[in-house]
């Protein structure tokens, strides 16, 4: 059995508040883009994941896929064992959403391969135990996401626009940037993002943008996003907590933009992409 595991971009993400639990409250918005990993599902006589990638393979023991797996066989008693390989296409490090997008994936795959009958409501319910952003790929759809990340509603965007992403050589690690975040006081960008959409406008905005380490010879979060924009995007912005950054261009001139990002960053992932309008149970 097989699943895509959808990428997701943030077009605005706002930090509320820090909980007593140490996690940040957000108010974001999250959309699906075609950038996709492949879960394949398959019977077993022992519990595997492989991930084939050229990067370094995470312990399979830390892998949110197998803590997927291990959390459905403990809650349903299940005593069958699956090998699952995960095609490895969304970078990692990259605030793209590849793991928590992963295991959602594993969720909904698992529910048909075990004929477990969960509801959407119960997957999303396991999805938050497994981690921030990963309610969201249950439905994957264009969103307000709340909180650590649970949709609280569901919005349309301009589809007609394509997306650039760039995907520095460095990595951004999540408790870092926000143990360094500032909370900033809310003048209405979240607002003024919604009400956009409607006039095909993407004022888009994070928050976490200047708290990112930029390694030395590195293009900062800024320079690329200036570079997308000199380039012919109408806008640009960093994603979930980085390194990568977004570009919103016109379809029609997404080919020539690449050509000049390519010029100007040799050594990063440019990638094209389209938004995903998917609803997959």
């Amino acid at each position: 059995m097989i699943e895509k595991a959808y990428a997701k971009v943030n077009l605005g993400l706002q930090v509320i508040r820090k909980r007593e639990d140490g996690y940040h409250d957000l108010k974001m918005v999250m959309a699906p883009i075609d950038l996709c990993d492949i879960i394949s599902i398959e019977e077993s006589n022992k519990t595997i994941v492989n991930m084939i990638s050229d990067k370094e393979d995470i312990p399979m023991e830390k892998n949110i896929v197998y803590k997927t797996i291990m959390l459905l066989k403990e809650r349903y008693h299940i005593s069958k064992n699956v090998i699952v390989r995960i095609e490895k296409n969304i970078p990692m490090g990259a605030g793209l959403g590849g793991g928590s997008s992963d295991a959602a994936a594993t969720l909904k795959c698992l529910n048909k391969f075990w004929r477990l009958n969960i509801s959407k409501n119960e997957l999303v319910e396991l999805a938050l135990m497994l981690g921030s952003d990963v309610p969201f790929f249950i439905e994957s759809a264009p969103a307000i996401c709340e909180g650590l990340g649970i949709p609280t509603q569901n919005i349309s965007i301009p589809t007609f626009f394509d997306i650039i992403v760039i995907a520095p050589t460095y990595q951004s690690f999540t408790k870092d940037v926000f143990q360094k975040c500032v909370i900033k006081e809310d003048d209405g960008r979240f607002d003024k993002l919604i009400k956009g959409f409607n006039n095909n406008k993407f004022n888009l905005f994070n928050d976490l943008e200047s708290f990112v380490f930029t390694p030395n010879n590195e293009k900062s979060i800024e320079e690329m996003k200036s570079i997308l924009i000199d380039c012919g995007c109408i806008n640009a912005i960093m994603t979930g907590s980085g390194s990568s950054v977004i570009g919103i261009i016109d379809s029609k001139m997404i080919d020539n933009s690449i050509k000049k990002i390519k010029k100007e960053l040799p050594n990063y992932q440019i990638m094209k992409c389209k938004f995903e309008n998917v609803f997959i149970l």
